[in-house]
């Protein structure tokens, strides 16, 4: 009641008070160091991934999620950083994306692969390049019936949303870890060379961050959880990805991918090293 009292400045400046030390109080969600756990990648730096799919998503949004056979449910693949490259004069870590199957530490050689370009500054998704298994880049046919190399370019230095690619269980979403506590991604972009008309990309993704701890040999671990959401108004359904970051490592440790029908994808990271014989 004793605010009330108060008039002119002094009521102005209690407010503020006020004001202040109850965000102080939310600061865990409101401000996070999310630059703490960003990686630090080099080339020959290499992590694994292993990831249980639940069901496949259907190509259609109006088509129900199909199950997936219990022999093909666990997929995992070998991430390896192969260098430095330009795009669009932005200086990109190139990391080459294969799957697989026999030995866990060997990428499988007679399988396609996947090059991403994640740009050096803040790590964001800046391109991804699909490869046949000759080495050769992937041709589809346009709109237009015309052969065209199929690539995905991210224009905007942003969270990226995206489910997968061969056909399921390659999580590839990617955060952005220099925002603040809570982002919300553009809805309309303008693109340089079509002035006038805006774009939504869906892919571009909302993005909540928070530190969380979790006790393990009873010991603390300080953990940056990411959450990466959005509507998905085509498949009429909502998209939501949750990693765990933990300082020091490449990767995030762990990551679900979830849908509105529940969750579709599970996955963690098995092992890390900077050269093929060295495991972290």
């Amino acid at each position: 009641m004793w605010i009330l009292k108060l008039k002119g400045r002094r009521f102005i400046l209690a407010l503020l008070t006020v004001s202040i030390i109850m965000l102080s109080g939310m600061g865990r969600y409101i401000d996070v160091d999310g630059l703490r756990f960003k990686p630090s990648w080099k080339p020959d730096d290499w992590w694994i991934v292993k990831s249980f799919l639940a069901y496949q998503m259907p190509e259609r949004g109006d088509v129900r999620p199909s199950p997936i056979p219990e022999e093909k449910r666990f997929r995992v693949h070998r991430f390896d950083v192969i260098g430095l490259e330009k795009v669009d004069k932005e200086k990109c870590y190139v990391v080459k994306l294969q799957f697989v199957r026999s030995n866990v530490r060997e990428a499988f050689p007679e399988e396609p692969f996947t090059l991403l370009y994640y740009r050096e500054k803040d790590l964001t998704l800046r391109k991804i390049v699909p490869y046949t298994k000759e080495g050769k880049r992937v041709i589809k046919i346009n709109i237009f019936g015309k052969p065209c190399e199929v690539a995905e370019e991210y224009d905007i230095s942003a969270p990226v949303l995206r489910d997968y690619v061969d056909g399921g269980g390659i999580p590839l979403s990617f955060p952005r870890f220099d925002l603040p506590g809570t982002y919300t991604a553009p809805r309309d972009i303008i693109k340089p060379d079509r002035p006038g008309v805006t774009f939504s990309d869906e892919r571009l993704s909302d993005q909540n961050m928070e530190i969380i701890w979790e006790e393990k040999d009873n010991k603390k671990n300080e953990i940056l959880k990411i959450t990466l959401s959005r509507d998905n108004v085509l498949a009429k359904r909502q998209f939501e990805v949750v990693q765990h970051w933990v300082q020091g490592k490449p990767w995030w440790i762990y990551a679900k991918e979830i849908w509105d029908d529940g969750v579709r994808c599970e996955s963690i990271l098995l092992e890390y090293g900077d050269y093929k014989d060295k495991i972290k």
